[in-house]
């Protein structure tokens, strides 16, 4: 079930950067189904799985509550290739309004086998060929991008890793 109100977390994550006195990015991160295996979302994700309007509407969120707060900057991630459509993943884009995209790609041999099996294209190559791609992207795990895949990413997109 979503939160009464969608700006709830954002306004406590920006209370403690103020108190803290960090800086922050913040990333509203969108979650709809593991779309390209077809699986519904689990039990547990289930609360965290927002429709695009619902989405927008955390975005704004998080711009009001991080806008008294110096160098504080909000960005977008839609979570994963798996986890929007080609469509969502254009909305979730337009929301950024010139901040940071974040999103998960190719991070394991199965998110790529169904890509491959869904697009014809590894998720890399699918996402450098469907969006503009720039150095505000962060391209995160990328663990199994080709030598083509990380040349064409020289669009200045920054790769990262999760360490678990």
């Amino acid at each position: 079930m979503p939160f009464a109100d969608p700006g709830e977390l954002a306004g406590r994550i920006a209370a403690a950067a103020a108190h803290t006195g960090i800086g922050l990015t913040l990333l509203a991160d969108l979650l709809r189904a593991q779309r390209l295996c077809g699986t519904a979302p689990t039990t547990r994700q289930r609360r965290f799985i927002n429709d695009p309007e619902r989405f927008a509407r955390i975005v704004e969120a998080s711009r009001k509550a991080v806008r008294t707060l110096a160098g504080a900057s909000v960005g977008v991630a839609p979570h994963s290739l798996r986890a929007v459509t080609p469509e969502e993943l254009s909305a979730v884009v337009q929301l950024a309004q010139g901040g940071v995209i974040h999103i998960h790609v190719a991070e394991q041999t199965r998110e790529v086998e169904e890509c491959v099996a869904w697009s014809g294209r590894r998720p890399v190559e699918w996402l450098l060929d469907s969006q503009a791609v720039d150095e505000r992207w962060c391209l995160v795990h990328a663990t199994h991008a080709t030598p083509s895949s990380s040349w064409q990413s020289r669009r200045g997109a920054p790769w990262s890793a999760c360490v678990r």
